[in-house]
């Protein structure tokens, strides 16, 4: 009777390992306590991505002021952004490699310091070669700041609860957005372009001292020599070529040279052969892949990437295209222009932290993807129907409704890439969504740049031939972004002709943008249902569910079971 008893009772703990998670698992101890030093923590990560995001978009807004101070010409000023970019973007994936050898902690360490000592540079930076130069490197550390704040949050908070501090997080990016923004139109009208590079200091330097007195988290037993021996060195060499490749294409094309050009062309395919060559050597070859193949496997994971690239591209065009509508289609200054974007700006912060809450309550995040597409798709359309003579009541309330969508997929992109890892592939996997995000700002530039400027020319084109526009008021495709000063100077009827002019071409601009949106709709619908609660049991659970552990356990809990029966016997 006693021996039936103890199987039964083995018998409920067989059936209760696949039910209850192991509460005690080692790695959810090491998340720190909710204390004054995680918060500390928490917030100069915070600070980071602020910091961060105001200075992927500043320099925008100030361009035409920078390029009129140091007498560049419009290629040379055209890099003060670009540079910026291209080095943001190619320099993510490298973070994502060296994150794990030198540590979390000290790579957010590098990159911030090496972004603060650049800040100085870009300040007093005489010429345009200088700026120039200085941006690009500065870039380098902008990306791995973008690259290591979510990785940073990921060490800090579990799971479970990571919608909450990622949309906190995500809150001050969007700020940043705002704030660079306005900021930018704001110095450059009022004040001088060197203060959108001197306000990094304080920021920057607070920042990094509360991530060194904050940050606490286990290091690797493994010697940074051993850890080195272990680095992709062939698969960082062919992916970097080959997105500097693809990114000087993609970024000079019409700019530099016209997209027809031998230069763009090959490049343009170097650059697309070589991420072939790429993920031929990563998958097959590497014996330590830098980017592991494992973490693009999972379609909610890919949903996510995807989410991330179109996210950069659309976000990009509204911090820069909307602008554009205000300042020529409607007449009105930078400053006044940046303001006229705050409603969709300003609506963006609010719904990321709102929603990241909501995520991390209901522990689910597909279906408010799904939602957030389809206003961002329905919001970017609805931007096609602005003409010059628009109410802005209606330029207003569009925005707001593409940025419900856009803030919500803030934290969304993270989680459905997080929830879909296993634990040692979260840190490199959140470092691809930044650089998807970066990639799809780039694309952006292209895919922006080519289709306003082709429409320009073909707008223009017309007018000239049915007489409403004369010839000697020709403003060129390529001097179209910067011409708001010149049309002052035009007679009303030429100047009421260009705004139509540019209403007409942005509504190319949406209506494509707002096509890609709807196409990121439907791949989040892809995506697995998961929920967040679930993950944290399933990482715990996964290795416990392997036939050779079940069976270890059962035959530890059958002893434990005989030897209290015999104790109770004895």
């Amino acid at each position: 009777m006693a021996e039936k008893e103890v199987e039964d009772g083995a018998a409920s703990h067989d059936s209760e390992i696949l039910t209850t998670p192991l509460e005690h698992d080692s790695k959810y101890e090491q998340y720190p306590t909710r204390n004054f030093r995680f918060h500390l923590a928490f917030v100069s990560v915070c600070a980071c991505t602020f910091i961060a995001t105001v200075d992927t978009v500043i320099v925008a807004t100030a361009l035409p002021a920078i390029t009129r101070a140091l007498h560049a010409t419009s290629n040379e000023a055209y890099w003060c952004g670009t540079g910026f970019l291209f080095a943001q973007t190619v320099s993510q994936p490298l973070y994502g490699a060296f994150q794990e050898v030198v540590g979390h902690k000290r790579t957010m360490m590098f990159a911030l310091g090496l972004f603060l000592f650049m800040s100085i540079f870009c300040a007093t930076a005489k010429n345009i070669t200088w700026l120039v130069t200085s941006r690009v490197i500065q870039g380098i550390g902008g990306g791995g700041i973008n690259a290591m704040v979510n990785v940073l949050v990921s060490d800090l908070v579990p799971l479970h609860d990571r919608g909450t501090f990622a949309g906190l997080n995500n809150l001050a990016g969007a700020v940043g957005l705002v704030s660079g923004v306005v900021l930018g139109a704001a110095f450059a009208e009022k004040s001088t372009w060197r203060l959108i590079f001197w306000i990094n200091l304080p920021i920057c330097t607070i920042a990094g001292a509360g991530i060194f007195l904050g940050v606490r988290l286990k290091t690797e037993t493994d010697s940074i020599r051993s850890q080195l021996h272990k680095v992709d060195y062939l698969g960082a060499l062919l992916l970097i070529s080959s997105l500097v490749s693809i990114l000087y294409g993609l970024t000079g094309g019409g700019i530099l040279y016209p997209w027809s050009h031998a230069r763009i062309i090959t490049a343009l395919v170097i650059g697309g052969l070589g991420i072939v060559l790429t993920a031929l050597y990563e998958v097959k070859y590497a014996p330590h892949p830098m980017i592991p193949p494992a973490i693009f496997r999972d379609r909610t994971a890919v949903s996510g990437y995807f989410s991330a690239w179109v996210h950069g591209i659309v976000l990009w065009a509204l911090a820069y295209y909307l602008i554009l509508y205000f300042l020529i289609a409607r007449g009105h200054s930078l400053l006044h222009s940046a303001l006229e974007i705050l409603p969709g700006i300003a609506t963006i912060p609010v719904c990321a932290a709102l929603f990241g809450i909501i995520m991390a309550i209901t522990k689910h995040f597909k279906w408010l993807n799904v939602f957030a597409w389809a206003s961002l798709s329905i919001g970017v359309g609805l931007l096609a129907l602005l003409t010059a003579h628009t109410g802005l009541g209606k330029a207003y309330g569009y925005q707001i409704v593409l940025a419900v969508g856009g803030g919500i997929i803030f934290p969304g992109r993270i989680l459905a890439v997080q929830v879909s890892q296993k634990p040692a592939n979260v840190p490199i996997a959140t470092t691809m969504v930044s650089f998807f995000t970066s990639l799809g700002e780039a694309f952006g530039v292209a895919i922006g740049g080519s289709i306003f400027q082709n429409r320009w020319s073909a707008l223009t084109k017309d007018a000239i031939t049915s007489g409403r526009l004369p010839r000697e008021y020709l403003i060129n495709s390529d001097a179209a972004e910067g011409s708001a000063e010149r049309l002052k100077l035009l007679p009303f009827g030429v100047r009421d002709a260009y705004r139509g002019i540019m209403a007409e071409s942005l509504r190319t601009l949406w209506i494509t943008f707002a096509a890609l949106a709807a196409a990121a709709f439907f791949v989040s619908l892809i995506a697995r249902d998961l929920s967040l609660a679930e993950k944290r049991d399933e990482g715990d659970l996964e290795e416990a569910h392997t036939p050779e552990v079940m069976a270890t356990t059962s035959q530890n809990k059958r002893s434990e079971a005989r030897g209290a029966a015999d104790n109770e016997a004895a």
